[in-house]
């Protein structure tokens, strides 16, 4: 003791370390090392090849400023606004939390990733349950009817009539993969602070700059999703590719990017019956592609939203399409 003063030398109590396992090491160490030598490989290829990512780069700007941001944007706005006054008279008039049917009707008029946001906003609001939200991010996430109007039918099959037989499709094979795969919807652990978060009102200014920073990372996924269609591109015409059909590339495009690949099953229109390219479009079209599941991702992660759901739905729901496409195809060709 020193000047009246007691110094007490305490130890802090040695918190509990989890050393993994030797095989948990190797196989993170494992995955690291591969992750960086694909960045170290596509550094390499696009230095290299800087024409070939330029013109994807390029292509991808030009999509996002022709069709993504017109068609995006306002929905991006809008969704904060409507997610505050539409349930309100949807819903709370029967005094029910059940939103999936509102959800599931703004994805289907809205397009890609409107209906995942709107999934997102209300489940943060405390209007959807984790799980039901969860479930509900991929069967109300859909490609907009003006695309598929549009795009798929003017433009790539020259028919709107088939563009009205994509929607129709889309909204049949979307409301069974509902079925199989939905439950009935509850309000979730939040909503005893949903009221005081809904008398918050968003205002337009906090809409739009929540829309600018969503439509800025829907706009940088598609261009990388451009850049490596292109790759892909030049891939499938090497000489080894020369026998393989256009129906593979192309599917394998769409998948990865919906409209390139439906860019490309529209060159194969002289060649290949409309009756197969009908049905593999549909596929395409109900599946929306890996580009559009990453921007969910994003979108998902952020309100701590897991994605298991969402490619067994879209791949359910492609699925679904592509047998009603086909068996309506017999009747439209």
């Amino acid at each position: 003791m020193r000047s009246g003063v007691i110094l007490i030398q305490t130890t802090a109590a040695p918190r509990d370390v989890v050393i993994p396992k030797g095989k948990n090491i190797s196989y993170t160490f494992l995955v690291k090392q591969i992750r960086f030598l694909i960045i170290i490989f596509l550094c390499v290829l696009v230095l290299l090849t800087p024409e070939i990512s330029a013109e994807g780069v390029r292509s991808g700007l030009a999509l996002c400023v022709r069709s993504v941001v017109p068609a995006l944007f306002p929905f991006m706005i809008l969704i904060p606004l409507i997610s505050q006054s539409l349930y309100d008279v949807l819903l709370f008039q029967s005094g029910k939390h059940s939103v999936i049917l509102p959800c599931f009707l703004l994805g289907m008029i809205s397009g890609f990733p409107i209906g995942a946001l709107n999934v997102i906003e209300n489940y943060e609001s405390g209007q959807l349950d984790k799980s039901c939200a969860e479930r509900a991010l991929g069967v109300c996430n859909a490609t907009g009817p003006a695309f598929l109007i549009g795009f798929a039918g003017l433009t790539i099959f020259h028919s709107s009539r088939l563009g009205w037989c994509f929607v129709l499709v889309q909204i049949v094979s979307a409301g069974l993969t509902a079925m199989l795969f939905l439950r009935p919807a509850r309000s979730s652990d939040k909503s005893a602070v949903w009221g005081q978060q809904h008398n918050t009102k968003m205002t337009f200014a906090a809409s739009l700059q929540s829309a600018v920073s969503k439509i800025m990372i829907v706009c940088g996924f598609v261009v990388i999703f451009s850049v490596a269609r292109f790759y892909l591109s030049e891939l499938f015409s090497l000489p080894c590719f020369s026998g393989l059909s256009g129906i593979i590339p192309a599917m394998i495009g769409g998948m990865m990017e919906l409209t390139g690949g439906l860019a490309d099953l529209g060159q194969l229109l002289s060649s290949v019956p409309q009756t197969l390219l009908f049905p593999l479009a549909a596929f395409i079209i109900s599946f929306g592609g890996i580009c559009v599941y990453l921007q969910t991702a994003v979108f998902a992660q952020r309100a701590g939203l897991s994605m298991k759901y969402y490619l067994p739905e879209k791949l359910v729901c492609g699925m679904i399409s592509f047998v009603l496409a086909s068996l309506l195809s017999v009747f439209i060709s």
